[in-house]
Formats: C-alpha cells, sequence, structure tokens
C-alpha cells in the first residue's frame, strides 16, 4: 500500500521512490518466510492428506484464473499509465486483491485442537541449537531442506528473465502483461494435471517429471 501511493503520488522525490520500489519486496519476502511454516502447519490441520494435491492445485488453479485477468490488468495500466505511474497503480490493485484474500482466509477453521499444546515452548536459540539433532532425527529432513533452497532459486531467475525478453524483442513496458499471463495459462493446465495426477499418484512423481 504504501509503495503504491509512493509511487502514484511521486512524495519523496526520486530516493522515496527507489527505496519504496527496494523495501516492498524485502518486507514481503520477511512476511513470507515468517508465514510459510505456519501455512504449511495450518495446511496439516485443515485438509486430509489424500486431498491435500487437489485441494492444493485448485488453490492455485484459482490463482492462475486470476493471474490472466491480472496480465491483462498490467497491460491496460501500463499502457495507460507508463512508468512508475502505472506500476504504483499495479501495487494497489495487488494490496487490494490481498485485502480481499484476508477476508476468506478469516473463514478458514483449523480442526485439529491440540495445535497450541503439541510443541514445547522455547526460545530461537533453544531451537537454533537443536537443529543438528532434529537433522539426525528426522527422516528425509537432510534431503528435504536443500531441495527446498534449490528450488527456489526460480524466484531469483524469473523476474530478470522477464526483464531480458522485454528488452531483446524491443517490447513496452505493458508487454509484462502478457508474459503474466502466458505464465499464468500455464499454471492452469499445470494445475489441472496435478490434481488429477497428486491424489492418485502421489506428490513425488508429479515434482520430479
Amino acid at each position: 500500500l504504501i509503495a503504491g501511493l509512493i509511487l502514484v503520488t511521486g512524495v519523496g522525490g526520486r530516493v522515496c521512490m527507489l527505496a519504496a520500489i527496494a523495501c516492498a519486496p524485502l518486507l514481503a519476502g520477511l512476511v513470507c518466510g515468517v508465514g510459510l511454516t505456519a501455512w504449511q502447519q495450518l495446511l496439516a490441520d485443515t485438509l486430509p492428506p489424500h486431498r491435500r494435491s487437489s485441494a492444493l492445485a485448485g488453490r492455485s488453479l484459482i490463482a492462475s484464473i486470476i493471474g490472466l485477468g491480472a496480465g491483462w490488468t498490467v497491460k491496460v495500466t501500463l499502457d495507460a499509465h507508463p512508468g512508475a505511474t502505472g506500476y504504483g497503480r499495479l501495487h494497489l490493485y495487488s494490496f487490494a486483491m490481498l485485502c480481499a484474500s484476508f477476508v476468506f482466509f478469516s473463514m478458514i477453521r483449523e480442526t485439529n485442537g491440540n495445535t497450541q499444546t503439541r510443541t514445547e515452548h522455547r526460545r530461537l536459540w533453544q531451537n537454533l541449537k537443536s537443529l543438528p539433532r532434529l537433522l539426525r532425527n528426522t527422516a528425509g529432513l537432510a534431503v528435504y531442506l536443500p531441495i527446498a533452497a534449490l528450488t527456489s532459486g526460480i524466484f531469483v531467475v524469473a523476474p530478470f528473465l522477464v526483464v531480458h525478453l522485454k528488452q531483446s524483442l524491443g517490447k513496452p513496458d505493458s508487454w509484462v502483461g502478457q508474459a503474466v499471463a502466458a505464465q499464468m495459462f500455464g499454471g492452469v493446465v499445470g494445475n489441472l494435471m496435478a490434481a488429477w495426477i497428486g491424489d492418485r499418484r502421489g506428490g513425488k512423481a508429479v515434482l520430479a517429471i
């Protein structure tokens, strides 16, 4: 919200704009990192194991369908408002979507009543000291962690790939909207396949392919 308002209004000048552009994804990443484990725990508490693949695929499918509309919105917005003003408007649209998402998220009810009591409360340093023992005693965790870390590399490459393509093809900023729509279309097809295969064959084969 703050980044969008700064970009749209231009308050504070170029330095303030650059700070907003840098801080918005940084804070978003920090919040995502803090909330990821809680999100995974919520899934474990609310979704039965034999329906997790289709439920997650359904969630991603809805996001991809919304993304198709978002691609069109990006193109129209940047055509009408090129530069910082257009990107500021896109930040504000994203904020509005997050608020709508939060309304639906608030309707979720955890089904496991032992969520608060099944783990002891420890300080951060105690948790960090326990990591070596956790890795030794938890089957598969030592393999899972590097997989998760390396898989995240796509999030480093993807934004620069779009910028490189736009510059190489000589396209205007609004072309980013078409790239978003293409990615979302792939997401629709991929999640339809994942929903069908995952519940029947498990997740490993789908992820490996």
